[in-house]
């Protein structure tokens, strides 16, 4: 046989296994299966109870004029909710600005994304109305108030 004969032959044989273990690659296998071995049997034990549970303790159901008391007492007013900030948010609002992108296009229209929402010039967001739209920063007035928003260095 000459050599080209053989590596024919080879490369054949080769191509046999490739797509023998190719197919066996596709196979779903199937997880050995698993013995579990029972637990032995033990019998319950008995859960001391707390001291506090206990009648030597001086555990005692609540009278009917106690219950009535809690009663009155949860429907009491608590007062100030210690969560609750009383600082309106249009005081703070101010300080919550983030300008996050620029887009110009055509014919000089241009947007700016502040706070999660896009909004054109002379548009206003929280109270501050947009008055120039630059590429890398947006101009806004409140009043006679005017400043710089800035987008952040990347």
């Amino acid at each position: 046989m000459n050599r080209k004969k053989i590596e024919l032959i080879i490369a054949g044989v080769l191509i046999v296994i490739f797509v023998f273990m190719l197919a066996n690659s596709f196979k779903r296998k199937k997880p050995p299966p698993t013995r579990v071995k029972p637990l032995p049997a033990k019998e319950p034990k008995e859960i001391p109870m707390l001291p506090v549970l206990k009648k030597e303790a001086g555990y005692r159901p609540a009278s009917t004029e106690e219950l009535k008391l809690q009663k009155e007492r949860a429907k009491l007013d608590w007062g100030v909710d210690p969560f609750y900030h009383p600082i309106k948010k249009e005081l703070t609002s101010g300080l919550r600005l983030v300008l996050k992108g620029v887009s110009i296009g055509k014919e000089r229209k241009s947007f700016a994304f502040i706070n999660d929402e896009i909004v054109g010039e002379g548009e206003k967001i929280l109270g501050y109305e947009v008055v120039k739209v630059e590429r890398d920063k947006v101009l806004l007035r409140k009043g006679e108030e005017e400043f710089y928003l800035v987008l952040p260095e990347e």
